[in-house]
Order: C-alpha cells, then sequence, then structure tokens
C-alpha cells in the first residue's frame, strides 16, 4: 500500500527544506514533526509548536476557484 503524506494536499506545505530528510510548512517552519508527516497524527487539531496553524485542504480551495 503507497501513503501519500497529508502535508502535500495542505495549502500551508512549502516542502523539502534545504537540511536532507526535512519537510517544513507554515506550522512547523523547522520540520514537520514525523508522526503528522506520515498521518499518524492528523493535524485537524492543535499539536504543540504548530503556532496555531492546522491542516487545511488546498483542494477545496482549488475547487472553489474553479466554481468562480
Amino acid at each position: 500500500m503507497v501513503i501519500f503524506p497529508q502535508c502535500l494536499d495542505c495549502k500551508n506545505y512549502i516542502g523539502p527544506s534545504e537540511k536532507k530528510g526535512i519537510y517544513i510548512c507554515k506550522a512547523f517552519p523547522d520540520g514537520i514533526p514525523r508522526d503528522v508527516f506520515w498521518n499518524r497524527v492528523y493535524h485537524t487539531d492543535n499539536i504543540p509548536g504548530d503556532h496555531g496553524i492546522l491542516y487545511e485542504d488546498k483542494r477545496k480551495r482549488d475547487q472553489a476557484k474553479d466554481r468562480e
């Protein structure tokens, strides 16, 4: 089974950091926790260190633009 990180569908996702193996987003600019990145913890509720920024599905935003 292939598992895709929830972060890839989040509008706050930035991408890989310059540090190898570290992925960043607006919520976790110093590195997304592995449990969040690999879907062991869903980021729909606040997690310590997330600066109050939660997962937001970017596909919903794109669908809203398509309807305009």
